[in-house]
C-alpha cells in the first residue's frame, strides 16, 4: 500500500515538476500543425466586428471611405489581418476609397497592401483609390478634411498631383462627402478622430488587442461605429466576407488558428499542474493525519 502511495505521490510531483524543454517541445508541435496547415476554428463574430463590417457595407456609391493606416510592421500580425480583411471588402463591393497615415512607415505599408490586392480586383489608382499620404500633423489634418480636402491636402502621396487630377476626387470636397473613416492603429489615434472630427461621421477602429480595451466606451456610447479587436477582429472580418461573398481567408485564420492551440494548451497545462497540486497536498494531509 505505501508503496502504491509513493508512486501516485512520484507522478503527482511529475506533473507538478514537468521539464521545460518537453513543453517547448509540445507547443512546437501544437502551433505547427495549424501553421502547416491552414484550418478554420470555432468562432462567434463579435458585435463589434459586426457592426464595423455592415456600416462599411451600407457605403452610398456617391461617397468613399477614409481608411488611415498608423501601424508599422512590427504589429503585422494583427493590424496587417485587419487591413487586408478591410480591403478585401472594400474592393469586391467597388467602395472607393482614400488611405492616409499620421506615421510615415503607416503611408507606407498600406500602399504596399493595397499595391498587392489592387490588379487582382481591377482597382485603379485614380478612379477606385487614392493615396493621401503621411500627415505630420494629426490635429490639423482632422480639423482641416472637415471642411475642405483640397486646402489640407495638396497632393497625392503617389503620382504628386493635386487631388482634383483624380476622377475620383472631383465629388469629394469635405468629411461630409466621406460615408466613414476607419483607423488602423497600434496606438490611441482613435482620440484624435473622436475629438477633432466633424459630430456625426462614422468612425471605425481597427486596434491591436492591447489598445482595444480603451476604445471599448467609444464604442459604448455610439462614438465608434464599430472596432476590429486584434487577430481575433481580423478574422471576425474575414468571417463575415467569406459569409457574405466579399472576401476569403486570409491573415486572420493564419494567425487564430496556431494563437488558439497555444492558449489551449496553456489552459490545458495549468489545469494539470493545479489538479496535481491540489492531489498531492490532500495526499500529504492524509499522511500526516495517518502518522
Amino acid at each position: 500500500m505505501d508503496e502504491a502511495a509513493d508512486t501516485k505521490s512520484g507522478l503527482l510531483w511529475k506533473l507538478q515538476n514537468i521539464d521545460r524543454r518537453i513543453l517547448y517541445l509540445v507547443l512546437l508541435v501544437v502551433v505547427a500543425i495549424p501553421v502547416l496547415r491552414p484550418m478554420n476554428i470555432t468562432n462567434a463574430v463579435d458585435p463589434m466586428s459586426e457592426a464595423l463590417w455592415k456600416t462599411i457595407d451600407a457605403t452610398p456609391a456617391d461617397k468613399i471611405v477614409l481608411v488611415s493606416s498608423t501601424w508599422s510592421k512590427a504589429t503585422r500580425g494583427e493590424n496587417g489581418g485587419q487591413t487586408r480583411a478591410l480591403m478585401e471588402h472594400l474592393m469586391n463591393r467597388r467602395i472607393r476609397f482614400a488611405l492616409s497615415s499620421f506615421t510615415a512607415p503607416g503611408a507606407q505599408v498600406i500602399l504596399d497592401i493595397v499595391r498587392d490586392m489592387a490588379p487582382r480586383y481591377n482597382y485603379q489608382y485614380g478612379r477606385d483609390w487614392v493615396h493621401l499620404g503621411f500627415q505630420a500633423s494629426p490635429n490639423n489634418f482632422v480639423k482641416g478634411i472637415n471642411a475642405d480636402f483640397r486646402k489640407t491636402v495638396r497632393q497625392d502621396f503617389v503620382e504628386k498631383k493635386p487631388l482634383d487630377a483624380f476622377p475620383m476626387m472631383a465629388r469629394v470636397k469635405s468629411i461630409d462627402d466621406v460615408h466613414m473613416v476607419v483607423e488602423i492603429s497600434a496606438s490611441a489615434v482613435h482620440n484624435i478622430w473622436m475629438q477633432f472630427i466633424k459630430p456625426g461621421v462614422r468612425v471605425g477602429f481597427c486596434p491591436t488587442s492591447v489598445m482595444a480595451p480603451e476604445s471599448l466606451p467609444y464604442y459604448s456610447s455610439r462614438q465608434l461605429a464599430g472596432v476590429l479587436w486584434g487577430a481575433k477582429g481580423a478574422y471576425d472580418y474575414e468571417q463575415l466576407n467569406v459569409r457574405n461573398g466579399t472576401g476569403r481567408y486570409g491573415m486572420g485564420r493564419e494567425y487564430m488558428a496556431p494563437l488558439s492551440a497555444a492558449f489551449a494548451l496553456v489552459i490545458v497545462s495549468i489545469t494539470i499542474g493545479n489538479v496535481a497540486m491540489f492531489l498531492g497536498r490532500k495526499q500529504t494531509r492524509r499522511g500526516g493525519s495517518g502518522s
